[in-house]
């Protein structure tokens, strides 16, 4: 991915800021993963488990 061309790593003001990029992708990834361990716990409540892989995406 050619971070200069993702609209992503702007700012408000138009510059681009990689730590705040950084930092809100890292979040989204805890919550991604936070979500992951609660459908497995949710799966072994009711006499699952997950076999396979999960993915996830955004809408």
């Amino acid at each position: 991915m050619d971070k200069r061309l993702n609209k992503d790593f702007l700012n408000a003001s138009g510059c681009k800021d990689f730590t705040a990029y950084e930092a809100i992708k890292n979040v989204q990834r805890e919550e991604r993963q936070k979500l992951i361990a609660d459908i497995t716990e949710l799966a072994a409540k009711h006499g699952y488990e997950i076999t396979s892989q999960i993915k996830l995406a955004e809408k």
